[in-house]
């Protein structure tokens, strides 16, 4: 791994762009049943340039939080606080909205935070699709 991190270096400093060591990440895809055959990787670690990159068990690129063993916990965590906390702001101002107000705050705020990345909802499981449920449902109770 180490080998092909510094081609990606090499890569990238040929074509005038500079990979920034600090803030790379390392994490192993895979099944549950791959991820949890492979030995710890804990304390390994990928060297590029002489910085040593830790592999990471969950990692988040542009909002979406990826796990080892892609079941979306994570993710589905992270945008339920995200979520709640608008709505917990939101219960504010309810008694000085009207209810054409409130669907516009609900379909300009809240959805967009349900919906970013929804293709990966596709393999969830029924206890974080509950969860998804349970927000779209809060906005429809503040409306």
């Amino acid at each position: 791994m180490s080998a092909n991190a510094e081609r990606v270096s090499r890569w990238a400093a040929h074509n005038h762009l500079k990979l920034n060591v600090l803030k790379t990440q390392a994490i192993v895809l895979g099944s549950p049943y791959y991820i949890n055959a492979l030995p710890s990787v804990a304390n390994t670690y990928i060297n590029i340039g002489g910085a040593r990159v830790k592999y990471q068990s969950s990692v988040r690129s542009l909002g979406l939080v990826l796990d080892a063993k892609l079941n979306w916990k994570d993710h589905v965590t992270q945008l339920c606080k995200r979520a709640h906390s608008l709505m917990y702001r939101l219960y504010f101002f309810r008694k000085s909205t009207n209810l054409g107000l409130r669907k516009h705050l609900v379909q300009a705020l809240l959805f967009p935070i349900i919906d970013y990345c929804s293709l990966v909802y596709c393999d969830l499981t029924n206890e974080l699709d509950t969860k998804l449920q349970r927000l779209a449902n809060s906005g429809i109770r503040y409306m």
